[in-house]
């Protein structure tokens, strides 16, 4: 990808933190020029607060660089800050500027794996800010750092150069707005914009979709019950199916999703169900997560569309999940015979038929186990469309000028309700995989 090909977008906000000496600046000078973005050094303003005011600078260059960054995204500027951003405190704060002014803020972690390089970086570079003293080794060393606890970009730059890493984050930056457009999707939202608001409207949901109750009866009907049976729950939202099958099955659940603030409920739900020891929750995004576990019994992929690809990727990508004769439990929706794409009122993805899904199955070397079809919602839609709307109502009130972003929402909402109801035909499947070729370690 060329510097030059950059996708258009509405402005942003993008964080770039890490450690002194792991080549951060580089970087973000260099994106600001790709993203023609305003440049802000958090080094540059606390130095110059010492210069200009004369006292020990602790949070004030943080809390002057907010409102500089603000100003510039309420005038439809995109910024790059850059700063070591060391705590969960700093990155809250920077993630709320850029939502309380509408725009959409990209986390980035710039680190350096080689120890010996950054050492070196530290102890022979010079600073291009006036007055302003480097930390040495042992300070970098003893700085307090707080892990991430969320799902963001990292850029490593050990034995790279600025130009390498540039053209990574930038690719990097490229594949996070299309897997946010997905996850959007997946969840009913037309838009990117939506995506930080999403946790607010939905607030009051806790079943995404999936029914918990039809795919834990499908693994205790089908699936041999034995104490070390693993079960792995892909974009499992705020865990209700991972929760209901360790709470009436007895058995251990993995499950993984991008949205901090849905696995932050499923694990109070968990200890609340008295299953958090069964229950291990993770900030993931799936499409990472599938590249290093494997060893499953089962996988549960309850109503997410394509955010694993077309419906082809999506079951190979599921099978190198499990086990040799393993299983997959997908939950989806697809068009009545002699109906087509035209008549679904919420255009998120292309549904199949279901004899497509059929032979996709035969393909992939999948045996169908079961299904389970659906009659309908079996929630209750109405009073889930009721809270979503007053939730939008008071994300009205706080971003006014947001109000078609929400109420664009809840239509896209109440047509998927709609498609369901009339449209599509919803069904559960519990798929075995018969392939011969034994790829992975089955004692996992």
């Amino acid at each position: 990808m060329e510097k030059g090909d950059v996708l258009t977008h509405t402005n942003k906000l993008y964080i770039l933190s890490g450690l002194p000496g792991v080549g951060k600046s580089s970087i973000a000078k260099s994106i600001s020029t790709i993203f023609k973005a305003t440049y802000i050094r958090i080094d540059t303003v606390e130095q110059g607060l010492r210069d200009l005011c004369d006292f020990d600078v602790q949070g004030e260059g943080y809390r002057l660089a907010y409102r500089i960054i603000a100003d510039n995204l309420k005038v439809g500027n995109s910024v790059v800050v850059d700063s070591c951003n060391p705590w969960k405190l700093t990155r809250t704060e920077y993630e709320n500027i850029a939502i309380k002014n509408d725009c959409e803020y990209i986390n980035i972690e710039v680190i350096c794996s080689d120890i010996t390089e950054h050492r070196k970086r530290i102890e022979e570079r010079v600073t291009d800010i006036p007055n302003l003293k480097l930390p040495c080794w042992s300070d970098v060393l003893n700085r307090d750092y707080e892990q991430w606890d969320k799902e963001h970009i990292i850029i490593d730059t050990a034995e790279k150069s600025v130009d390498d890493c540039v053209n990574e984050l930038v690719d990097k930056i490229h594949k996070t707005k299309e897997i946010k457009e997905k996850l959007a999707r997946s969840l009913t939202a037309e838009t990117t914009e939506l995506l930080p608001f999403l946790p607010y409207l939905l607030q009051d949901l806790w079943e995404l979709g999936s029914s918990p109750s039809q795919i834990a009866n499908l693994i205790k009907k089908h699936i041999p019950l034995a104490a070390n049976l693993k079960i792995l729950d892909l974009a499992c939202g705020k865990g209700a199916v991972s929760i209901h099958i360790a709470k009436t099955i007895n058995i251990k659940v993995d499950g993984y999703d991008i949205l901090p603030e849905f696995i932050e409920f499923a694990k109070q739900k968990a200890i609340e169900m008295r299953v958090d020891e069964l229950c291990d929750f993770y900030i993931s995004d799936i499409n990472e997560t599938i590249k290093t576990v494997n060893g499953y019994d089962c996988v549960v992929f309850g109503a997410v569309g394509d955010v694993l690809g077309n419906p082809q990727e999506t079951l190979c990508k599921l099978k190198q999940t499990i086990k040799p004769n393993g299983f997959i439990i997908i939950d989806e929706s697809y068009l009545p015979d002699g109906c087509n794409n035209e008549t679904i009122s919420y255009q998120n993805y292309e549904y199949l038929l279901r004899q497509d899904w059929l032979n996709l199955f035969q393909e992939c070397k999948l045996e169908l186990i079961d299904e389970n079809v659906s009659d309908g919602i079996e929630n209750d839609s109405e009073k889930e469309m009721t809270a979503i709307r007053e939730r939008a109502k008071e994300l009205i009130a706080i971003h006014p000028n947001q109000k078609d972003l929400f109420e664009g929402y809840v239509q896209s909402q109440q047509n998927e309700y709609s498609d369901i109801e009339k449209n599509l035909v919803n069904v559960t499947w519990i798929l075995r995989n018969i392939s011969d070729e034994n790829v992975f370690d089955t004692g996992n």
